[in-house]
């Protein structure tokens, strides 16, 4: 819709720009699904919209607009396990047609495996009715549907793309995150930067995915989430996030070996795209580690936290608002 309102790289520059917002209201809707307070919001709103593993993906704004939808998809799945209401299920397959639309099957898979994972672990913890975990499944089929005019064609394509037969394990699991590389949840510039670019890493190991730095508050408030706040929520997230972080590992971890015998598995590659599971995980337990931390008998500090965050916010994006420089395309 930008592009016929803005030049192609306006129109680029301010769909990354607005979906890096929608991720972080979206990720805020989550929260107050949860009955988190404000600062807690607004934090895991902010810590998953300008996390770097999402800021990396400018330069790709498909993956982008998927996980921009991710929490609110998690929102609505939620609603329908805990109610037992179906209609959020109707919007649910809504949301999965539009990330199958973005564009990037991969991170719409791994997106859904995440969702499919969620009630499992909630219902577990928390005694909530088993069918009712399950009737989430019914979103993914709903989107696929609403997005069959795509999807059909796309399928047909592929067995004339250069993955029909699926890719060699060598490529499956290229740019794994050597276990190593974990340190950088502190230091994300450690190996250097591609944006200044000081990166002296591997080179087959880009930087753009290999960046799951959440921001420096997020890993202190992910402990306090997690050791007091030992609920069914905490506990899926917590489990998710471990997860995503573990496949992330790629050749690695000796599980990749049973992965790339699924179906349809072996046309992905890239296992650090598992690390969109950390960072959704990651935001949302930081935002409930914020809300334990303020919340207490002076409510007012809330207000004044969040007030305070979404100052440094919009003093941050406003440059960027004014000043956005056209994103370079590569020749490939």
């Amino acid at each position: 819709l930008l592009a016929f309102l803005l030049s192609p790289w306006q129109a680029v520059n301010w769909s990354v720009i607005l979906h890096l917002m929608l991720a972080a209201v979206t990720m805020v809707a989550l929260l107050r699904r949860w009955q988190v307070g404000l600062a807690g919001c607004i934090t895991g709103g902010l810590t998953y919209g300008l996390s770097g593993y999402l800021v990396v993906r400018a330069m790709s704004p498909n993956y982008l607009a998927v996980a921009a939808w991710l929490p609110l998809l998690f929102c609505l799945i939620d609603t329908a396990l805990t109610t037992g209401r179906r209609r959020p299920l109707v919007w649910a397959a809504l949301v999965v047609s539009l990330q199958l639309l973005a564009g990037h099957p991969q991170a719409t898979a791994y997106g859904v495996a995440a969702v499919a994972l969620f009630p499992a672990l909630r219902t577990r913890r928390g005694g909530l009715p088993t069918r009712v975990a399950w009737v989430g499944f019914g979103a993914a089929g709903g989107g696929l549907w609403l997005a069959a005019a795509q999807i059909l064609p796309t399928l047909e394509l592929t067995t004339r793309s250069a993955r029909s037969d699926g890719l060699s394990y060598e490529r499956f699991v290229q740019m794994s995150m050597a276990p190593e590389r974990l340190v950088t949840l502190l230091l994300p510039s450690l190996l250097g930067n591609s944006a200044s670019g000081t990166y002296w890493g591997d080179k087959a190991d880009f930087f753009i995915q290999m960046c799951p730095y959440l921001g420096v508050l997020a890993l202190p408030m992910i402990a306090l989430a997690l050791f007091e706040r030992r609920n069914a929520v905490t506990f899926a997230l917590g489990v998710t996030g471990v997860i995503g972080l573990v496949l992330s590992m790629g050749k690695y971890t000796g599980l990749f070996e049973a992965l790339y015998g699924l179906p349809g598995m072996s046309h992905f590659r890239i296992p650090t795209r598992f690390l969109l599971w950390w960072a959704l995980a990651g935001a949302a337990l930081t935002g409930i580690g914020v809300d334990h931390l303020v919340r207490g008998p002076v409510r007012r500090r809330q207000w004044l936290v969040g007030a305070t965050l979404i100052g440094l916010c919009l003093a941050r994006a406003a440059p960027l608002l004014w000043k956005m420089p056209a994103i370079a395309v590569s020749d490939t």
